[in-house]
């Protein structure tokens, strides 16, 4: 991790944390960017002069412009045509991505019609730093707040566990006053909800919630840290358990490593290029609690049993760089191993909010790689400022974020990958992408580039429903 103390503090844009509503299904929860509204500047002319036509001239070029239109109509009619033939569904339907398609109407209806469970997949989600449950609604194809009423924690296990985490990681759940949560219905429990019963078919929606409360969830305790020891002078050496989510990758029998995120007890999250180095998992050793090198000398690995890489991830581009890997056994967690958050949908990172990178990366460009753990902070840059031509010039897509000084000096470095791109809010410690890559080390206009996690959070949930039992 190259660090070189130059202090900037640069606008960030949560572009990379939009969410668009798409009609006909619940919202993917990857967000789109929207770039900057295009300036026009009309500039006055003087007409030219009046010369008549002839008749003959007219009526050739109303001839000219009807065929033109004509075959612009066509054109457009073909591509609509097209469309509707050539499209999966026909245009009518949802596409479940195994050969076989979906009503709309049919979307997270509690019954399962994709033979792969793909309409019945994404159909709850938690919002903000408040955890606020939301399931999405067919009436008006919309998220809704689930009102508080006859809920407990029997129904709490049972959506965490249709998220993707397990039932044995469930904390608690809360109730929070309506406030503007309810102004477009709720979903509430049917008169004949059973905790054991398909999930969405006990959520009826509803103009009104008598408890004038909305449910939230924590499905693990996640992103609370040890107290802080002293930290090391200078600011760059963490005090050990300062990160205990960090964890240490290396290929067995082998001095190269990379960085790691705990997400859940079985789960660590890390960049693609990390993992496609050795898809072997038997040939992966995850360290836990490492904050000098020596230790990996001395302390057990954990085993990988199962090593997820994003299936559309670019080794050139390093587009869509995320991948996750599944551990023997689960960690038990302590206060030197806890999981980071995974972000919620709908969260707000505005500067000056600090952002956080770890690693055993080189700690200057061309230099040696460290022998103990390193922290910097760095600062979240929008993707148009980042995507200018004075930085990555239209590199950066809806899979990355960038973080850095634009005056460099702070910067992730090579032997980084796969660690957490972190901030805090609300008291909560949320990983928002995993170390990718980026032109040199902490050179100027030239910012790390990280995996976007709200971009795929989720593929996350999916995979680790389906690893589940694995």
């Amino acid at each position: 991790m190259a660090v070189n103390m130059v202090v900037a503090e640069p606008v960030y844009i949560n572009m990379g944390f939009e969410q668009t509503e798409q009609e006909g299904r619940p919202p993917p929860f990857n967000p789109e960017v929207v770039g900057e509204t295009p300036q026009y500047v009309i500039e006055s002319v003087a007409p030219p002069p009046f010369r008549p036509k002839s008749l003959k001239k007219k009526c050739k070029n109303y001839t000219v412009t009807a065929v033109i239109i004509l075959l612009v109509l066509l054109s457009c009619a073909g591509i609509l045509l097209a469309y509707y033939l050539l499209s999966p569904c026909g245009g009518h339907a949802v596409w479940c991505g195994d050969g076989s398609c979906v009503k709309q109407e049919e979307w997270c209806d509690g019954t399962v019609q994709c033979l792969n469970g793909k309409d019945e997949a994404s159909c709850v989600r938690l919002s903000g730093t408040g955890f606020l449950l939301q399931v999405f609604s067919r009436r008006g194809q919309a998220w809704r707040s689930v009102c508080g009423d006859d809920w407990n924690d029997d129904y709490g296990r049972q959506v965490c566990e249709h998220i993707g985490y397990s039932r044995e990681t469930y904390v608690s759940s809360g109730q929070t006053p309506l406030g503007s949560s309810g102004s477009q219905g709720f979903m509430r429990l049917s008169s004949n909800a059973n905790p054991d019963a398909s999930l969405l078919a006990n959520f009826l929606y509803s103009d009104t919630c008598p408890s004038g409360k909305t449910v939230t969830l924590r499905c693990i305790a996640c992103g609370s840290k040890p107290a802080s020891g002293e930290r090391i002078v200078g600011g760059q050496q963490p005090s050990p358990g300062e990160w205990p989510w960090q964890v240490v990758l290396r290929e067995r029998s082998k001095f190269t490593k990379c960085g790691g995120s705990i997400i859940a007890p079985y789960w660590i999250l890390t960049s693609a290029q990390c993992a496609q180095r050795t898809p072997d998992p038997l040939l992966w050793e995850v360290y836990v609690d490492i904050h000098a090198e020596l230790l990996l000398f001395f302390v057990p690995a954990e085993k990988v049993t199962r090593i997820i890489t994003f299936p559309e991830y670019d080794n050139k581009t390093h587009n869509n760089d995320i991948a996750l890997m599944k551990l023997q056994k689960p960690l038990q967690m302590s206060g030197s191993s806890r999981p980071i958050c995974l972000p919620n949908l709908d969260m707000d990172f505005t500067p000056p909010q600090p952002s956080w990178i770890v690693g055993f990366g080189r700690t200057s460009e061309g230099g040696d790689t460290s022998s103990v753990l390193k922290e910097a902070q760095v600062s979240l840059i929008s993707t148009a400022e980042c995507n200018g031509t004075n930085m990555y010039d239209g590199q950066i897509t809806h899979s990355m974020i960038c973080a850095g000084q634009p005056n460099g000096g702070v910067d992730r470095c090579e032997g980084d990958e796969g660690g957490p791109l972190m901030t805090e809010k609300d008291s909560v410690w949320w990983i928002m992408g995993d170390i990718s890559w980026g032109e040199g080390c902490g050179r100027v206009n030239k910012p790390g580039v990280y995996g976007n996690v709200t971009y795929f959070l989720d593929w996350i949930y999916v995979q680790m429903k389906l690893h589940r039992d694995d």
